[in-house]
């Protein structure tokens, strides 16, 4: 598994697809403190479709100009109109201000961060509880969007955002595009897997997970699967699983033809199950059932 993982890892930095993921608006800043500001922008607008979400991210983080932790330090921008899915304008310069606030309160956004998490005793989830409640407290008045983007960890969800953003800001590995400008505050080791739909399928069908929701005991479950290939960056292998799926390479909808070209069709429980007899290269194979 871990060789045909490290495969995949290689092919996708080979083919460059951070040129269509949202962390690109976020390496197009050489500044750690831009980096960490950009990142957490363009984390929080990570939904939806992939062109849509990243034409969104870069007309925000336009308004910021070409250093954006400086230009929050100094002022709060105003926007104009815009609105994406289940957010609006108010919800925006909402969390520009509650960005503000911590910079101004702690220097540097990995510094509340690192503050929420010691506090929690270093459980992940508990820090990036206090520290999504920080900036949703800074960030004052905003609409049902605001509490959309800034979601509460506490409650159990998956929060693929929040774990994306820490994913971005903690890892920093040769030949991998994660920029890491917090990997002096935050050991990778700790990080928990960003679970979106491509991963959730994935996960199913490569046997990492036997739930059906996908919740934070789907999050730690994938993610204890993935901490046996490597302890010390569990999540090493986020990037091109994810990639994988929405480039079509493990689509819903699975076929007998899909599984023939999957890099990962010699390591995956569904692919073996479902492929180890005399498979017509063309026929529609079911939604696989959990752990098959």
């Amino acid at each position: 598994m871990r060789r045909a993982l490290e495969r995949l890892r290689e092919r996708a930095a080979s083919e460059r697809f951070v040129e269509s993921d949202p962390l690109a608006g976020v390496i197009a800043f050489s500044d750690p403190l831009d980096q960490e500001v950009a990142g957490l922008i363009a984390a929080v607008l990570a939904y939806g479709r992939v062109d849509l979400l990243l034409a969104h991210t870069r007309r925000v983080l336009s308004c910021l100009g070409p250093h954006p932790a400086a230009t929050l330090r100094n002022r709060l921008p105003r926007l104009p109109s815009m609105a994406y899915r289940f957010h609006r304008t108010r919800d925006l310069s909402a969390l520009l201000r509650g960005v503000r606030s911590l910079l101004l309160r702690h220097g540097r956004l990995g510094g509340a961060f690192r503050s929420h998490l010691d506090a929690a005793s270093g459980d992940l989830r508990g820090g990036l509880a206090g520290f999504a409640h920080e900036i949703s407290s800074a960030a004052g008045p905003g609409g049902p969007g605001l509490r959309f983007l800034l979601a509460d960890p506490s409650r159990g969800g998956a929060c693929k955002r929040w774990n994306l953003y820490l994913r971005w800001m903690v890892r920093r590995a040769d030949g991998d595009p994660d920029p890491g400008p917090w990997n002096d505050l935050v050991s990778p080791a700790v990080l928990r897997i960003p679970l979106d739909a491509h991963l959730v399928r994935i996960s199913r069908r490569l046997g990492f997970t036997s739930r059906r929701t996908a919740d934070w005991r789907m999050v730690e479950e994938v993610t204890s699967s993935l901490r046996i290939l490597d302890p010390a960056d569990p999540i090493r292998y986020d990037f091109p699983l994810c990639h994988l799926g929405i480039r079509g390479g493990c689509p819903p909808d699975l076929t007998a033809a899909d599984c023939d070209r999957c890099p990962l069709r010699a390591v995956c429980v569904t692919g073996i199950a479902r492929l180890g007899g005399a498979t017509a290269p063309g026929a529609r194979l079911d939604r696989p059932s959990i752990g098959t």
